[in-house]
């Protein structure tokens, strides 16, 4: 796996982390209730689905690893494009139900990937 590849799989694996301590035990009612948590979701799916994006086109055959990848980018176009359409509601079933698998996953595939926290110029 290319080093580009590996960062884009840990800040796409951050994010999700991040997403699931966001929002943490809070309801349903809860979430959509806390603008700024909703916004703090909205940035962060954005970010798992671009970092993918990047990856999938730098190293394919690593990506074809994750499940549901095309619709993990298509669901970051369209709350980045229909900013004015968002559903929060879809939001908060994605991060409860498609997050912690593809943290998993996301998790697994770094495990072969080189390490992205060492310095280049120190060989």
């Amino acid at each position: 796996m290319m080093l580009e590849t590996a960062k884009r799989l840990h800040d796409a694996a951050s994010a999700c982390a991040e997403l699931q301590e966001i929002m943490g035990d809070r309801t349903k009612e809860t979430f959509l209730d806390d603008r700024l948590r909703k916004l703090a979701v909205w940035k962060l799916i954005e970010v798992v689905g671009e970092a993918l994006r990047q990856a999938d086109a730098t190293e394919p055959a690593v990506t074809a690893r994750i499940p549901d990848l095309r619709e993990i980018i298509d669901t970051r176009n369209r709350i980045t494009h229909g900013y004015d359409s968002v559903d929060f509601g879809l939001l908060w079933d994605i991060v409860r139900d498609e997050i912690p698998s593809l943290h998993s996953v996301l998790t697994t595939l770094l495990l072969e990937a080189p390490d992205i926290t060492r310095d280049e110029t120190q060989s």
